[in-house]
């Protein structure tokens, strides 16, 4: 027990001296340093602050980081997202800075509207059903303006955000995977049939485990599909998958970083919706991002076609013991089935093989199983489908 205290101790003074390294001035002197602007695109115009790199030099190119707020930022004061949570104000510290100068664009989303217009306590959302707001395609038109207007980096375009931001940080890397070198998504939820055009797409995604306000399944259930997509992850702090709630080394960490591990996953244990504090104090997240830059496959990556296969859905569900999992392909493809429980293990293989185009039932029997959440997920060679079921004994 002392040596956990002493283990303690030691811990929390290095996290402090890490975060004192990595913020060296105040809220106000870096907020100070936020232009004040507009953009308008078509009939919708957006509040945003850019920061412009101290010694900007025309000459040369420069990274940008877009960052996106949640929902409690919203508003026409353009002063709300830099305010709360240090999300743009992080990436302007003169020390970062000094290593790597960079754009900051910190967009504000109106009252009462969403960057991504979906329910976001259903966690995951289908691009198919959810088409893009007015509010995202203005943010890009804003740096397509940028981009015009100063010399940026196009290869090294970056985006980041919170709880509503991180479903837009989703939606974006989803709807244009061609546009961004990176992306770091925050208890956010996204469309995990896109999953296969995130291949070539670094990601460092964050979740807390206990999260109220978006279900710890909407990141989960990304990264699941992406390790279907042929993708490896790197567990940070909890891995779901076997249950190990071990907080990695930091030295493994700076070495998984300084490979520039291109997938890597943080869920804490016993911290719910509010996490981007803790996480953009991680020294090893600015190093990161910065080494990513957008690859020529990337460049050329499209969205896939997602009109492969209708919604699937089981009924009944809540069920007990059984239920029946209907989907319906558009084409001919090869088709795997698999039941999992909430940790994201697998439990049992319904089907595997080539299936013909058409309608499509097959019947789930949980009777030697306990009460509780499953998943059913649904894998072809291009999309992964997952859909959450709930058995009531």
């Amino acid at each position: 027990m002392v040596q956990l205290r002493r283990f303690g101790v030691a811990l929390a003074v290095g996290l402090f001296c890490s975060v004192s390294v990595l913020f060296s001035q105040s809220d106000g002197a870096l907020a100070a340093k936020f232009l004040k602007r507009s953009h308008k695109y078509k009939a919708t115009t957006l509040p945003y602050r850019l920061f412009v790199p101290d010694k900007y030099d025309p000459s040369r190119t420069y990274p940008l980081i877009l960052t996106l707020h949640g929902a409690g930022e919203r508003g026409l004061d353009n002063e709300t997202p830099l305010k709360a949570h240090r999300l743009g104000l992080v990436w302007a510290d003169s020390l970062l800075q000094s290593q790597n100068p960079c754009f900051i664009v910190v967009p504000q989303c109106p009252p009462e509207r969403q960057w991504v217009n979906t329910d976001w306590s259903k966690g995951s959302y289908s691009l198919t059903n959810v088409g893009i707001s007015s509010e995202l395609s203005t943010v890009m038109n804003l740096l397509d303006s940028l981009s015009s207007e100063y010399a940026i980096n196009t290869d090294r375009l970056y985006v980041t955000g919170l709880s509503m931001g991180g479903y837009g940080t989703w939606d974006l890397i989803t709807r244009f995977p061609n546009r961004f070198a990176a992306a770091v998504p925050m208890s956010g939820g996204a469309d995990t049939c896109m999953a296969a055009s995130l291949r070539n797409m670094p990601l460092w995604v964050f979740h807390g485990k206990e999260d109220q306000s978006v279900p710890v399944s909407a990141s989960r259930e990304m990264i699941e599909a992406l390790l279907h997509s042929d993708r490896a992850c790197v567990f940070t702090e909890y891995d779901y998958r076997s249950g190990t709630s071990v907080r990695m080394a930091d030295s493994v960490l700076t070495e998984k970083v300084a490979y520039n591990a291109p997938l890597l996953y943080t869920e804490y244990v016993g911290k719910g919706h509010a996490i981007w504090q803790e996480s953009y104090a991680i020294p090893q997240l600015a190093r990161w991002l910065f080494a990513q830059k957008r690859t020529a496959e990337a460049a050329q990556a499209k969205v896939p076609q997602i009109d492969i296969m209708e919604i699937a859905f089981n009924y009944p569900n809540p069920f007990n013991p059984s239920t029946t999992i209907e989907y319906s392909l558009k084409k001919s493809t090869l088709v795997a089935i698999d039941i999992l429980n909430l940790a994201g293990q697998k439990i049992v293989q319904l089907a595997s093989g080539r299936q013909e185009a058409g309608r499509h039932f097959v019947r789930f029997d949980a009777k030697d199983l306990p009460s509780g959440n499953y998943f059913f997920r649904i894998i072809t060679p291009d999309w992964v489908q997952h859909g959450n079921m709930i058995l009531l004994k």
